[in-house]
């Protein structure tokens, strides 16, 4: 007996990743965004595909395959994006660095979360290593943070050993590209050498900061931290990364 699929499902389907999708951005903030968008992709797809369904077989076959091809093509994208993550995710560092730039993520309560933290202890290897050099920190304060990131990476480098007349605050960024943008400016407002700064990022972060220090006219190195967590966690960032990659690409401009 022919089975044929009944419009309903990919609808109630799409319904259903969408809210999922809404659900997941409420409770989890910006953190949950990315996860978020995914939800709302897939949704979309299955709405699409529940209106073809309705439609009569010689419009519905050619738009299920078009919708089909868009999906195959999305995900190689996808996949050529995460290669892209994976292949640019290490130290490059070249001359002699003078200023170290140390990006911000979100902090818990008071506190780094684990992935600032692994930022800011390989920061503070390389500033205790290379006495000569400042450091700028840089991150503004979030909905959900009590306290400026720039604020708490400058006191845990402080107890790190890092004396407090190294450190410069950038306290108002909220994205890889202000952090970018606002330290090229605070540099320059001090009369201080924009010049192959050393930025200090999660690894899976790396592309996308070389591709937005480009975009604000800046020649960098880069110091990889790792990852933290588990290998779910990083797959997720990666995943993340990927989709963020897209956005920056768009939309991250001056």
């Amino acid at each position: 007996m022919k089975y044929t699929l009944s419009p309903a499902w990919p609808v109630v389907l799409g319904v259903i990743l969408v809210t999922a999708g809404l659900l997941l951005h409420r409770s989890g903030g910006r953190p949950m965004l990315f996860g978020a968008l995914a939800l709302w992709g897939m949704g979309t797809v299955a709405l699409l595909l529940g209106l073809a369904l309705t439609l009569p077989p010689e419009q519905c076959v050619p738009l299920v395959r078009t919708l089909m091809a868009l999906v195959v093509l999305a995900a190689l994208a996808f996949g050529a994006l995460l290669g892209w993550v994976a292949v640019n995710n290490d130290s490059r560092i070249s001359g002699e660095p003078k200023t170290l730039v140390v990006l911000g993520a979100n902090l818990w309560n008071h506190e780094p979360s684990p992935i600032l933290m692994e930022r800011l202890e390989c920061a503070a290897d390389y500033l205790n290593a290379h006495p000569e050099t400042n450091v700028v920190v840089t991150g503004g304060m979030g909905d959900d943070e009590p306290i400026s990131e720039a604020s708490c990476m400058a006191r845990v480098l402080e107890e790190r050993g890092v004396a407090a007349e190294r450190i410069l605050l950038e306290e108002a960024a909220t994205n890889t590209f202000e952090n970018l943008k606002n330290t090229k400016k605070l540099l320059e407002e001090r009369g201080e050498s924009t010049e192959n700064l050393l930025v200090v990022s999660s690894s899976a972060h790396l592309a996308r900061v070389r591709l937005l220090a480009r975009r604000n006219g800046l020649r960098i190195s880069t110091l990889s931290a790792p990852m933290p967590g588990g290998s779910s966690y990083k797959l997720y960032f990666c995943l993340r990364e990927c989709a963020a990659l897209v956005k920056s690409f768009l939309l991250d401009r001056g």
